[in-house]
């Protein structure tokens, strides 16, 4: 699993906004890609507590090898 910080710049001078990006990297070039994101929109809790609870399962599966085809996840 690889961790990033992604920038965008807000719509008004120095402002800016940071959110972390995961990315597993499947096995199989072959494979289908997946994107998860939660909380599109403020106050949409429940997608985060989803992912929180995945991220444990992805990270283990990525080390048993069983991830095939990339994942981007963003919190």
């Amino acid at each position: 699993m690889q961790k990033s910080i992604e920038r965008i710049a807000g719509e008004s001078e120095g402002v800016s906004y940071e959110f972390p990006l995961f990315r597993f990297t499947g096995s199989d070039k072959a494979a289908p890609s997946a994107y998860l994101q939660a909380a599109l929109h403020a106050g949409e809790l429940p997608g985060v507590v989803a992912i929180d609870a995945l991220m444990p399962m992805l990270a283990r599966a990525e080390a048993e090898g069983r991830i095939k085809g990339n994942l981007t996840i963003v919190p």
